[in-house]
């Protein structure tokens, strides 16, 4: 058995002032066998379901280290390749949505 951080997307609703839509990226660990098994106890679908959100279907996995959950274990972590510098990609990859 392994750990997994499982993410997925989220439309939750239309926000009519300013005409937006609300979305939520949600990260759920799960100990697991396999990616299978993973994505299944992740339950991204049955989440969505019990909440009425729709779910994209692309989750994403990702393969943990086999140590023991600890205080500040990493989660999640994506490399991602861009020609801005980092505050342009900040900018342009965070700070043009609003959070909740």
């Amino acid at each position: 058995m392994g750990w997994y951080a499982v993410r997925s997307v989220y439309f939750w609703q239309r926000v009519p002032d300013p005409d937006r839509n609300l979305f939520e990226e949600r990260v759920v660990c799960v100990e697991a066998a396999t990616d299978d098994e993973a994505f299944a106890k992740a339950e991204a679908g049955a989440y969505a379901v019990r909440n009425g959100f729709t779910v994209h279907p692309g989750s994403h996995l990702y393969v943990m280290d086999n140590d023991p959950l600890i205080d500040g274990h990493e989660l999640w972590s994506v490399m991602m390749e861009s020609p801005l510098d980092l505050k342009a990609f900040y900018a342009a990859r965070y700070a043009a949505f609003d959070r909740l």
